[in-house]
């Protein structure tokens, strides 16, 4: 019988007796195993470097992903609306803090942007 010893990423160590076709097909399963070479190279748990590398959203961003939580992109609005509906809930930001972040929430596909007339609308 083969022997394999395994630590995985979160620390866990697993020992597996078995053929060696067991074996494969276990390690198989078991993808996100990693060498402890490689494990005490990085000094920092991968949660807290995703955290770092995919922030909240703060600012105008935040509380215009909160409008959009709360229906308020159900119906077509313009970027008046917007700006509008901020100073309402005391957000009171110029028109050119709002608009890169507007066409930001475009671009990542949280808003829709449609042509009416010669103006824009924004829908989620």
């Amino acid at each position: 019988m083969a022997k394999a010893e395994l630590i995985l990423f979160d620390g866990t160590k697993v020992i597996i007796d078995g053929s060696p076709e067991e074996i494969t097909k276990v390690l198989g399963s078991l993808g996100s195993a990693q060498p402890p070479s490689k494990r005490a190279a990085s000094s920092r748990p991968a949660a807290k470097r995703t955290a770092r590398q995919n922030p909240a959203p703060e600012g105008p961003t935040a509380f215009i992903l909160d409008l959009k939580k709360e229906g308020f992109f159900k119906e077509r609005r313009s970027f008046n609306e917007i700006r509008k509906a901020l100073e309402e809930r005391g957000h009171i930001y110029p028109r050119t803090s709002i608009s890169p972040v507007v066409i930001k929430l475009v671009r990542r596909k949280d808003l829709r942007r449609i042509k009416e007339g010669k103006r824009w609308a924004y829908v989620s």
